[in-house]
């Protein structure tokens, strides 16, 4: 949803400054390895900004624990950066194609 919402923002705002920001991001998002994407991400979360969760799946006390709404609420805070930098990636490919294909259809003369 978010490759496509900003393939058209990009698109309908053709060379400014946000289809430049956007076009830099999505090919970088495009070109940097996945692995070193992640290094880069946890580097900052835990060094930049103390985000301690990003060791384990679960916290110590929910290792054995059975599962729970809590248990579950502890999955989702360890795991989001993960799937961040496995989204980003798509993100950026949508991104371009959605762009791409707006200018195609805006640029031709039945539009």
């Amino acid at each position: 949803v978010l490759g496509i919402t900003f393939g058209i923002w990009a698109a309908t705002r053709q060379y400014s400054w946000i289809d430049s920001t956007l076009s830099a991001i999505s090919f970088l998002g495009m070109t940097v390895p996945r692995f070193l994407m992640a290094l880069i991400i946890v580097y900052l979360l835990v060094f930049q900004f103390n985000v301690s969760e990003i060791g384990s799946f679960f916290s110590p006390q929910y290792g054995g624990a059975p599962w729970s709404w809590a248990k579950f609420a502890d999955l989702v805070k360890h795991v989001w950066p993960v799937v961040a930098i496995a989204t980003f990636g798509g993100l950026a490919y949508n991104m371009r194609v959605m762009r791409g294909n707006l200018l195609d259809t805006l640029n031709a003369q039945y539009v």
